[in-house]
């Protein structure tokens, strides 16, 4: 029961609980390898991969709303703006705050900066639980070579594998 209306609340707030997308779709893939369903985990691969390049999408947008953000508060600290420059600098913030907060649920940037490498499991009571967002995208790319090799996609496979190894190189970084 728990369960349906953790699974009700990603369908409507999808973008907000991704994490909880992932981890249930990790699981479900694992477990269709271990009893070589290999067709229905090829399924959920796909699925995840596509969900992974939206999730990128969608996190490099917030990133770049934060960094205009960024921008527009350090210039609204600035002494000597005039009102006309102010106001307009205000609703601007005002705008970008919204954009933040209907992308991820964030509006002060530290909220925002602080949510980077988190995939978000749940809503409140359990907020706050997290998974790391470049380990499932590294295992998504992994699970990607596993159901594509033995279809002899060996260029997609290599691929895939060096775009799992940059993702762990850039963590260390």
């Amino acid at each position: 029961s728990n369960v349906c209306v953790c699974l009700l609340l990603i369908w409507m707030q999808k973008e907000h609980w991704v994490g909880l997308f992932f981890y249930i779709e990790l699981l479900r893939t694992f477990y269709l390898l271990r009893v070589c369903d290999y067709k229905a985990a090829s399924q959920r691969v796909e699925r995840l991969d596509t969900a992974a390049k939206s999730e990128l999408q969608r996190g490099q947008h917030i990133k770049e709303l934060a960094n205009e953000l960024r921008a527009v508060e350090r210039t609204l600290g600035q002494l000597g703006l005039k009102e006309r420059e102010r106001s307009a600098l205000s609703h601007k913030q005002r705008q970008l705050k919204a954009q933040l907060r209907a992308s991820c649920g964030y509006d002060s940037l530290s909220d925002v900066l602080d949510y980077g490498d988190k995939l978000l499991l749940a809503p409140p009571p359990m907020h706050g639980e997290w998974l790391p967002r470049t380990a499932v995208f590294v295992l998504v790319d992994l699970m990607v070579v596993m159901v594509g090799r033995p279809k002899g996609i060996f260029k997609e496979c290599a691929k895939r594998i060096n775009s799992g190894l940059q993702l762990i190189l850039g963590m260390h970084r």
